[in-house]
């Protein structure tokens, strides 16, 4: 089957947008960092509003989306939903942070990573069905959220961190963990789907990839190395879209009325 490269950046996009502010939401808690966290909400904002329209480009007839949003139990209309509350909830975080309304900040920074989180989980959730074998299991959207949480984690590392003089090592951690994370479950569901997926340059890169981020999470832990951050962000993200474009070269000809 083709790649459908609207929904794979529609995921990536918006996965790496919610797990960022996931991180953000984090860091209101625990304070690790002090630096500004307006810029990244920022960024956050743009992900998922560039994925989002990146999603539209998708459909023959963009005009016509309102008539698959009048269906709510359909996975198109949880994704827009979450993705509308997202924005919205990102909005209003900023301009808190901007008038130093830190208890406002705090709840919508925690609510924001929520919803962040729950959008990419959702956007792998939507393809779970009994026709396509390769994609009935749960793996398929706990990789896409941990892929997409590692790569959220390394733009919080890269952004935020190196202000503090632990901030980086702390980071640098959360790095690690969620590389662990996505890591484990690339693989488990490469074990799922076959020996078709280790016989895949796609699925190997990815895990290569993901193997690279781990090394350098650990790099930065060891040592506080702005560059260790962004090679970082860039190993997660290219492992995360890696991920995505895999699941449908696996998918079956029945995708043709999906």
């Amino acid at each position: 089957m083709s790649i459908q490269w609207s929904l794979v950046l529609f995921t990536w996009l918006t996965g790496a947008g919610g797990c960022l502010f996931a991180f953000i939401g984090f860091n209101e808690l625990v304070h690790w960092s002090k630096k500004d966290t307006f810029a990244a909400g920022l960024i956050s904002l743009v992900l998922v509003v560039v994925g989002g329209l990146a999603s539209v480009t998708h459909l023959a007839h963009p005009d016509r989306m309102l008539n698959a949003l009048a269906h709510p139990t359909s996975g198109i209309f949880i994704e827009a939903v979450l993705v509308g509350i997202a924005a919205a909830c990102f909005i209003v975080y900023l301009i808190c942070a901007r008038r130093q309304l830190e208890a406002a900040a705090k709840v919508l920074g925690v609510l924001g990573g929520i919803v962040g989180l729950a959008l990419s989980f959702m956007a792998g959730h939507s393809y779970i069905m009994e026709a396509q074998e390769a994609w009935a299991t749960i793996m398929l959207p706990v990789g896409y959220l941990t892929t997409a949480l590692a790569t959220g984690a390394g733009l919080w590392w890269a952004l935020l961190a190196p202000d503090a003089e632990n901030g980086a090592s702390q980071a640098a951690v959360c790095g690690l963990v969620a590389a662990v994370l996505a890591l484990v479950c690339v693989f488990a569901y490469a074990m799922i789907v076959g020996g078709s997926a280790l016989g895949s340059v796609t699925m190997v890169v990815a895990l290569i990839c993901e193997v690279a981020a781990l090394a350098l999470a650990i790099l930065g832990r060891v040592k506080s190395v702005g560059g260790f951050a962004w090679a970082f962000v860039v190993a997660t993200a290219i492992a995360a879209l890696l991920f995505r474009a895999f699941m449908w070269t696996v998918g079956g000809s029945s995708m043709m009325f999906f």
